[in-house]
């Protein structure tokens, strides 16, 4: 993984968008190995991982260990039609609170939308990642 085209770039990227104190640490080889395997939509390796590329991903870790700056970087690796948005959970229920349960089939069932992704597929849904899941748990 480390000296390959993908790590390089990660490590630029990253470095752009958080600054010059960002770092790929190699206690995380394993984790961003997977991610890459997972976006790059590489079989061969995403089988070796035991990973469906049809399924989504539940990344799960203590607050502050990076989770949110991976995906974000993840994301830069995908062409505009397969991006998938960044939402926060606590963003999902303030939305819930005011608009009740349409809010929840607008990101399920509904997720459809002419404007995002770039090139509008009705068929094609919206992907979301879903960030800081439980701190939203105060709110009524």
């Amino acid at each position: 993984m480390y000296n390959t085209p993908q790590y390089d770039f990660l490590l630029h990227k990253g470095s752009a968008l958080f600054g010059p104190h960002f770092r790929l640490y190699p206690t995380d080889r394993l984790l961003i190995q997977t991610l890459l395997a997972y976006f790059l939509r590489n079989k061969e390796q995403s089988s070796g991982f035991n990973i469906c590329l049809r399924k989504g991903i539940l990344l799960t870790g203590p607050v502050g260990v990076g989770k949110t700056s991976l995906m974000t970087l993840m994301r830069l690796l995908l062409p505009p039609v397969e991006c998938f948005a960044v939402k926060s959970c606590r963003e999902v229920s303030f939305e819930f609170i005011k608009d009740g349960y349409p809010i929840i089939q607008k990101y399920s069932s509904r997720s459809f939308s002419s404007t995002y992704p770039i090139i509008y597929d009705p068929n094609h849904p919206i992907t979301y990642c879903f960030d800081d899941l439980g701190a939203e748990s105060a709110l009524k």
